[in-house]
């Protein structure tokens, strides 16, 4: 939610998602200015949305989409359940692929030094 959007958001946004029969409905104010909580989750029952209760403080279950959603260090993440761990942030992904670049080039280089090793022991 903005301060430009949240009276839209929870009104006639939901309302329309609802309507249009969009499966779940999820809210998230990450400074609780406009809600009672950070997070608030609504799911289709029948025509009309019904409130998701959390699983735990700050925990939620999407069916929609088979993850978890979790307020942690007051962020909003997404837990893959089947996996056991969060899916990445954008940030994270760029920092693994990095992570991955760095290490295909030292294993290039030291390729490089084992050819370049075997070529001197050749006669």
């Amino acid at each position: 939610l903005s301060k430009k959007t949240w009276r839209k958001d929870v009104g006639i946004k939901k309302d329309t998602y609802e309507y249009l029969g969009v499966l779940e409905c999820w809210l998230y104010d990450p400074r609780v200015r406009w809600l009672a909580t950070p997070l608030e989750g609504y799911r289709l029952d029948g025509d009309a949305y019904k409130p998701i209760e959390p699983m735990a403080p700050g925990r939620f279950e999407s069916q929609a989409l088979g993850l978890h959603l979790h307020l942690r260090e007051g962020e909003l993440r997404f837990f893959d359940p089947k996996t056991g761990a969060y899916v990445r942030t954008l940030d994270e992904e760029a920092e693994a692929a990095a992570k991955a670049e760095r290490r295909a080039a030292e294993a290039e280089r030291e390729l490089a030094e084992l050819r370049a090793k075997l070529a001197a022991r050749e006669p």
